[in-house]
């Protein structure tokens, strides 16, 4: 089966307080979350879904703060200036999903969207700054809506400021579980 190409537009976490090396890292369990747990839909139903965020990870390591001014001088020389088409913080999700539809009319776009909009949440909750999307475009589809973690952000900032205990990080494969419990997708 192909992979659903979801493009991201704007992966970066909101402040430069995040440490992109743990948002790196929290891609990269839940790709290995993802590749050993089906998720469920109903109680009759489960599917496999497998994401690759490599693209993502990468454009997340490009963009430490240490590595960033290196790559907007790249991304200008190649481009000729900023590219409002293409905006230089996005990256590809690739999310392949087996045994899909076979049975019950399971509609491919709702179960991605919800997919997206959970994996925003689990990473965000995860990870400070885990997870943010400018934009999602699906296959090359009109644009889609935005999810931002700055709301989230606010309230960790505002947490260090106010010098609030520091929240620990949590463990994808962890907080991933809840996917194998919950009830399943509420729309099915």
């Amino acid at each position: 089966m192909d992979p659903i190409l979801i493009k991201c537009g704007n992966v970066t976490p909101n402040s430069a307080e995040v440490d992109h090396d743990s948002v790196i890292s929290c891609w990269a369990e839940a790709e290995r979350y993802f590749g050993s747990n089906s998720i469920k839909l109903n109680e009759k139903k489960s599917v496999k879904i497998l994401i690759d965020a490599k693209a993502i990870r990468e454009k997340l390591h490009a963009l430490k703060p240490e590595n960033c001014g290196e790559f907007l001088q790249k991304y200008f020389q190649e481009n000729g200036g900023l590219n409002l088409d293409d905006h230089p913080f996005s990256a590809i999700l690739k999310v392949t999903i087996y045994d899909e539809a076979s049975e019950g009319g399971l509609n491919r776009a709702v179960i991605l969207r919800h997919f997206t909009e959970q994996l925003f949440l689990a990473m965000n909750i995860c990870n400070r700054g885990g997870c943010s999307y400018g934009s999602i475009s699906i296959d090359g589809s009109i644009k889609d809506h935005a999810l931002h973690c700055g709301v989230l952000e606010s309230g960790w900032h505002r947490a260090t400021i106010d010098n609030w205990p520091k929240l620990k990080n949590i463990a994808f494969m962890t907080y991933g579980d809840g996917w194998k419990e919950m009830e399943g997708f509420p729309i099915f």
